[in-house]
Order: C-alpha cells, then structure tokens, then sequence
C-alpha cells in the first residue's frame, strides 16, 4: 500500500490543457473489478486516511475511474471500515436540501457553503464484488454526493449559489 498524490486545483491550473480535459474535470470511466482497482482502493483508503479526509474519488488522485471512498459513521462517530464504491450511482434524492460547509482535499484550506439534498439512495459494487444498496441521510450522504460530483468533473466550488 502507499499514500498516493492529491491533485488539487492549483496544480490542474496550470497544467498545459484545456480545463475540460484537466484530471478534475474529466467525466470518469465505468470500471471492472480488477486486481488493478482492488490496488487502487486500498492506496486511496490508506491515501484519506492520512489526510484527515472523509472521502476520497479516484480523479482526485488522477485515476480516470468511477471509484470512491468514505468514511463510514456509526451513531455520530466516523468509524472503521472505510467504504469503497465502485461504479456508484445516485438513484434517488429527497426534496428537502441542506446548506452546510464543505471541504475539499483538492482544494486545501478553502471551506465552502453548499446546498445538496438531505437524503439520497445509491447503488454501488464493493471490493467483494456485491451489489449494494444504501440509504443515506446527513454527512454520509452529502459525502457521497460530493466524491461523485468529482466522478462527474464537478468541483465543489462549481456548486455554490
């Protein structure tokens, strides 16, 4: 295992491309379960976890792949395991939205207010190779929401009213 480099968008800034084929601006790829990903998961848990995060996309670390990770939260608390997603897809979204700051580890030291809905429902393969369905409300949720928006090539600061 080993800590992988965050891009952040300084960096992509001044890069030679054009911003939409920046690495945080790409629309990510449909992946297989490989040995390959199972590696790149594992590097991007170890990778979150060192940085204080609470939820990693593999564009993120320039991986072009529809993988995700989070922390987990038990009654209030983060907790272990990390959760990885691959291939996560939003399927449902409440009405009710909820304005809260959010971070970023691709953009350090900036905190922004963003309004996402309160609850979502998600479908997703994990490590093992099952499918799953959650139901996610709150912090979990808006992580969520957040790491595939980077899936997505969308950066947090793209989401402010």
């Amino acid at each position: 295992m080993s800590i992988l480099k965050v891009l952040t968008d300084n960096e992509v800034e001044t890069l030679e491309e054009s911003e939409t084929s920046s690495p945080l601006h790409r629309l990510s790829t449909p992946t297989l379960l490989t040995e390959g990903v199972r590696d790149l998961v594992r590097d991007m848990k170890e990778t979150m976890l060192s940085l204080n995060g609470i939820g990693l996309a593999a564009p993120q670390v320039g991986v072009n792949l529809r993988v995700i990770v989070i922390q987990t939260i038990v009654i209030g608390k983060l907790s272990s395991p990390v959760q990885e997603m691959i291939n996560p897809v939003i399927t449902s979204y409440s009405s009710e939205d909820v304005e809260i700051e959010e971070g970023c580890l691709s953009i350090p030291g900036e905190y922004l207010m963003i309004k996402r809905p309160h609850r979502i429902h998600v479908k997703f393969q994990d490590l093992s190779g099952k499918y799953k369905k959650w139901n996610l409300k709150g912090l979990e949720a808006r992580v969520v929401q957040h790491e595939i928006d980077h899936l997505d090539g969308i950066l947090m600061s793209e989401r402010v009213l």
